[in-house]
């Protein structure tokens, strides 16, 4: 296994010879992962989509390079030889490390980018809207997107910073400057069959909630204030509520973004209930303080401020 070693560190530093080393270096290791899972000339060369005597050549000049037979020819076919098997993972690994630096290289130089992230229902929601517009405006451009749900925030962070995030909280003021983007109506959603309905009728069913949530409390508090004590059924994540509620499990208090394509489906109804005060979940923008915006930044915050004129940080 150490001869391997060695034989993999010297096929890598052969890149230093010449420009055209390097790109038959990357043929040799390509056909070679190649035939070695099929174990036959031809049918590699038909994959590859080159001839048969070009596959040969490739290997001869591998084994040169490596010292060592990796192939035994055998009738029609070939068989690798137990170098050859140890080799394949090396070979599978600088290949992969190759392609997958071009594809850095080329992140970093030729398009811009920019890492959004988004609790899970926002994700469903306002995340993929202006994902579309970025696109629509930038050519090319990079979007990454990372999901995570609120009690997860704090280590997700912690291991990885985006640009910007959406969430219905705002973030720690020390570290991250959050705008509020909207307020967020909630609404008294119920299963299809339910309409028509009565609230009171409504009201002897379950509610779903989502503990996590900043009006849930205040909602609680309402119901009480009416008289209404319902069993609760606590939720976490506002897609599974979404679907206990089409399921006629229950009904649910919903911030109306979440729930507009159910509604207009006709899987889920919204219903008027004699609420003291509106209640709304706010949502916020949240940029980390330590990182200049960048231009693809500056973009997105002109189309949130353009469907949201209230909110206050579109950069000129």
């Amino acid at each position: 296994m150490t001869k391997l070693r060695h034989m993999a560190y010297d096929l890598m530093t052969m890149s230093h010879q010449s420009e055209d080393d390097v790109h038959i270096e990357t043929l040799w290791l390509k056909t070679f992962i190649t035939a070695a899972r099929t174990e036959n000339f031809r049918m590699a060369a038909l994959e590859l989509f080159i001839d048969q005597a070009t596959v040969s050549h490739h290997m001869a000049r591998l084994e040169e390079a490596v010292g060592t037979p990796l192939f035994q020819r055998q009738g029609r076919g070939v068989r690798l030889t137990p170098e050859g098997r140890s080799y394949v993972s090396y070979a599978e690994r600088m290949l992969f490390m190759e392609q997958d630096a071009k594809r850095a290289i080329a992140w970093a130089t030729q398009a811009p980018r920019i890492h959004l992230a988004a609790s899970p229902a926002l994700a469903e929601t306002i995340l993929p809207w202006l994902c579309r517009e970025l696109y629509r405006r930038h050519s090319p451009l990079d979007i990454r997107v990372s999901v995570h749900a609120s009690r997860d925030l704090p280590q997700a962070l912690s291991n990885s910073v985006p640009d910007a995030l959406f969430s219905r909280a705002a973030l720690p003021a020390g570290t991250w400057e959050s705008h509020l983007l909207f307020h967020d109506p909630v609404d008294l959603v119920a299963p299809a069959a339910a309409d028509p309905w009565e609230f009171q009728d409504l009201m002897r069913s379950r509610v779903i909630i989502q503990p996590s949530s900043v009006y849930t409390v205040a909602l609680l508090n309402q119901l009480r204030d009416i008289g209404i004590r319902p069993a609760v059924l606590a939720v976490d994540q506002i897609s599974v509520t979404k679907r206990l509620v089409e399921e006629s499990v229950g009904v649910a208090f919903l911030p109306r973004s979440s729930t507009v394509r159910e509604v207009l489906e006709g899987r889920l109804v919204t219903a008027d209930w004699p609420q003291r005060y509106p209640l709304v979940d706010p949502v916020y923008w949240s940029l980390p303080k330590d990182r200049p915006p960048s231009r693809i930044l500056a973009s997105a915050e002109r189309i949130l401020h353009a469907r949201f004129p209230n909110f206050p940080s579109a950069r000129p």
